[in-house]
């Protein structure tokens, strides 16, 4: 089965609460180079706000599924948002560790690298006896971003156009181009994918939460010995569940809510081919 989301209900209007920034986050390492979660990225306070945020938004129950689609029962909404997103992201990105992209066995340059969060919030809502079933999440299509131009050596003139012609004499003339408006080039772009899902979870086993965890299972073996083992992260308020999805996704679900309401917010780590600045 498989996840795949669109926006619902686009709004860029949406008046979001402030998250403060955190410095020297914890993380725990859940499982190599495809689960981790941040600590304490949301205090009390702002998990609160974000919950009273959602509680205010016309939330829908999920539709039955369509072929091929894992089941879900939870109320959902989502809010396309560039302005959030890039909020989410300046307040994510110095706290994540390394993490390599799918595409890095290319040759193509420079190496792919996050640079921005999908703009695409969803808000999903899980009371008692709401789950979702197992499956994977699928990669999609980002926008366009700018790649910045190089930076220039000191005491050159990008905009200055030199040839060296001889004269008579031999000596070299610098033959100057006549004054125009110079032509403005296009600025390059690159294009960007999603690799991990991010979780941000507003509430947790802090506020009785039974149940509700996302679980992940990854193969072990081959053949007839082949296991699956059962990968289970903690559901902790105002932390941040981070884990790879698309074509190295581990088949996943979210666990029956037995007491309690989660609140989940996500988005996803869009990569692209963008020069370190």
């Amino acid at each position: 089965m498989s996840s795949k989301e669109t926006a619902s209900d686009p709004i860029d209007t949406a008046i979001w609460p402030t998250i403060s920034i955190k410095k020297d986050l914890s993380v725990d390492f859940i499982e190599p180079e495809q689960i981790f979660v941040l600590n304490d990225f949301l205090t009390a306070q702002e998990c609160q706000a974000l919950i009273q945020f959602v509680d205010g938004l016309d939330m829908q129950l999920t539709a039955p599924p369509k072929r091929g689609e894992a089941t879900r029962v939870n109320h959902r909404t989502s809010i396309i948002s560039s302005s959030f997103a890039a909020t989410l992201f300046d307040l994510l990105i110095s706290h994540l560790p390394a993490i390599t992209s799918f595409e890095s066995h290319t040759q193509a340059q420079p190496p792919p690298r996050p640079v921005l969060c999908n703009s695409n919030i969803r808000l999903y809502k899980y009371t008692e006896g709401q789950y979702f079933g197992p499956h994977y999440d699928e990669s999609v299509a980002g926008p366009f971003v700018p790649i910045p131009a190089p930076l220039t050596p000191p005491g050159i003139n990008p905009e200055s156009s030199l040839s060296p012609e001889k004269g008579k004499t031999g000596a070299k003339k610098v033959a100057q181009k006549k004054s125009k408006v110079p032509a403005v080039a296009p600025t390059p772009q690159a294009k960007t994918w999603s690799e991990w899902t991010i979780l941000v979870y507003l509430s947790g086993v802090e506020d009785g939460i039974i149940g509700g965890e996302t679980v992940f299972y990854a193969d072990e073996g081959r053949g007839k010995s082949r296991t699956q083992r059962s990968i289970v992260p903690p559901l902790r308020r105002g932390s941040v569940l981070l884990h790879k999805h698309g074509k190295e996704c581990l088949l996943h679900e979210g666990r029956m809510v037995q007491r309690g309401t989660k609140y989940v917010l996500r988005s996803d780590l869009m990569f692209g081919r963008v020069p370190m600045p």
